[in-house]
């Protein structure tokens, strides 16, 4: 655009020297809007392209943050979970625990399975959570029918701490099997597959003298086929609470309330209550556990109500750098998957070792043994032996092997009862 000066309509022998000077002003005024219009103009593209710039790079800058958050969730991720195969085969000499013509096989079974364990911090507090789901088939060389079974398990639990106090969920489903001889006296040979189910919820405070907790938990456990006479529904509630009487040790106390609900057994159900007390912590400056002991009074619809003095052990004794031991003992009476059976009174032994030697870190051996006393409501009384020898080699960082032999034997004054088994096993477990 050519900015014109504007003149008067009259001739030029009419024009004054102010009509002059007044359209030369006319001129310049619109010369001057019409460069003030383009630098305005260029102005607004200018800064169109800046904010074009400036949305561009807040785009780059979110999608970096967005990558970082990524890489580092990934990482994350990474550490906190964990594949698992394992590969073991089994031989036994009696695989299905029977007092008379024994039957000998190879059971092979392959588990897969995964664990993630997050750590949540929050501003208020911290969450972890546990997650783990395995599973796998066994397989015979012998393709025996009666041998195959498959394992499962889903289970997870949830725990969020805030200061001194705190909560915690877990629920869990698992597939598993057992032998028909753990059940009945029928002598059958046969594996017995069952599910269990699981959930609860505990709260716990951290006081300083007086570290207190409270738990829920309930358990539903339900049988194949004509073994459905052991299915058990069990809920328990339990109180526990310690006194910090010296820095490292307490003293323990322990309530418990529960009732045990056998759908398919008649009048089998019972309630009980059990109360303990004792020593919890570090014991001397290279043992640790604790020591209770208490009651517990068990009423059964059926009449056969009973009451006894229980005991609770569970110590680690470290030895030395290399060497460490462990040792249980208990006396309860509890319900019983024995079909037929009301409850059983069992005292129990454990005895572990757990050597590393220096020569070489990556092989762990261990050394175990057990001795269960069984008392039940009919006449029956069991005794169980268990030794066990098992060593661990680490190939590498992912891989290691195991090999482990085993001997049961159990005596009773029921003849069907009784039996005796040898276990050679060979696993091969990657984690990764």
């Amino acid at each position: 655009m050519v900015a014109c000066a504007v003149l008067p309509a009259a001739g030029w022998g009419e024009v004054t020297r102010g009509d002059l000077i007044d359209g030369y002003l006319k001129y310049y005024q619109l010369e001057e809007k019409e460069r003030e219009e383009k630098e305005r103009q260029e102005e607004l593209r200018r800064q169109k392209e800046e904010a074009l710039m400036r949305e561009r790079e807040a785009r780059r800058d979110k999608s970096e943050q967005r990558a970082r958050k990524m890489k580092k969730v990934l990482e994350r991720v990474k550490e906190d979970l964990l594949f698992v195969a394992e590969l073991e085969s089994i031989y036994s000499d009696n695989v299905f625990k029977t007092s008379e013509d024994e039957e000998s096989d190879f059971v092979t079974s392959l588990t897969l399975g995964l664990s993630y364990e997050p750590e949540i911090a929050w501003r208020k507090g911290h969450t972890s959570v546990k997650f783990d789901l395995e599973g796998g088939p066994n397989i015979t060389i012998t393709d025996n029918d009666e041998l195959n079974a498959n394992r499962f398990l889903a289970a997870g639990a949830v725990q969020h701490v805030r200061g001194k106090y705190g909560v915690g969920i877990e629920g869990g489903a698992e597939r598993d099997f057992s032998t028909a001889s753990d059940f009945t006296l029928t002598g059958e040979k046969k594996l017995v597959e069952f599910w269990r189910y699981r959930y609860g919820v505990e709260l716990f405070a951290d006081w300083a003298y007086l570290p207190s907790s409270l738990q829920y938990t309930h358990k539903t456990t339900e049988h194949d086929g004509e073994f459905s006479a052991a299915d058990l529904d069990e809920d328990v509630i339990e109180l526990t609470t310690k006194v910090n009487v010296f820095p490292k040790t307490g003293i323990k106390f322990d309530y418990q309330y529960g009732s045990d609900e056998y759908p398919n057994r008649g009048n089998k159900d019972g309630t009980y209550h059990s109360f303990q007390l004792g020593l919890s912590g570090k014991i001397s400056p290279k043992i640790k556990g604790d020591i209770l002991g208490g009651i517990k009074q068990r009423e059964i619809d059926d009449g056969s109500d009973v009451e006894e003095t229980t005991t609770t052990v569970d110590l680690v004794y470290d030895i030395s750098e290399h060497l460490s031991a462990a040792f249980e003992a208990s006396r309860d009476v509890s319900a019983t998957a024995v079909i037929g059976e009301s409850w059983s009174k069992d005292w129990e032994i454990i005895l572990g070792l757990e050597y590393r030697p220096p020569f070489n870190r990556r092989l762990t051996m261990f050394a175990g043994g057990e001795y269960k006393s069984s008392e039940y409501s009919s006449a029956r009384e069991d005794e169980y032996l268990e030794l066990s020898l098992r060593s661990r080699l680490a190939l590498n960082q992912w891989l290691s092997c195991e090999g482990a032999y085993t001997f049961e034997d159990r005596t009773s004054n029921t003849a069907l009862a009784e039996y005796t088994q040898n276990e050679i096993t060979l696993s091969l477990t990657a984690e990764f």
